[in-house]
């Protein structure tokens, strides 16, 4: 779906509970990873590498230098996540399997 509107301004991107993007051949042909943003959080995973799975609170960290994925007080958060783009992958088909 077009963010066109919503990066014009004419659309309120947050009438909807998160959104979702594909990330594909990320330093080598067979990299994927997913990102799925929530008003306040980004999570990312992706299928292999250093950092497979991310987690950021956007509120308090806009830069995303802190990586919650092992803090305990973002657990219930970060499951929730988890949880939304399992549904999303899913609703949608997608064969994407994180490398965690």
């Amino acid at each position: 779906r077009s963010l066109r509107q919503a990066i014009q301004g004419k659309m309120n991107i947050w009438d909807r509970e998160f959104v979702v993007s594909e990330l594909a051949n990320l330093g080598g042909e067979n990299r994927q990873g997913r990102m799925l943003r929530t008003q306040r959080y980004k999570y990312i995973v992706f299928n292999g590498g250093a950092r497979p799975e991310q987690f950021f609170d956007l509120q308090l960290d806009p830069g995303e230098v802190y990586n919650l994925v092992q803090r305990p007080e973002a657990k219930s958060e970060l499951d929730r996540h988890r949880a939304l783009l399992r549904g999303r992958l899913r609703e949608t088909g997608d064969d994407f399997r994180p490398g965690f």
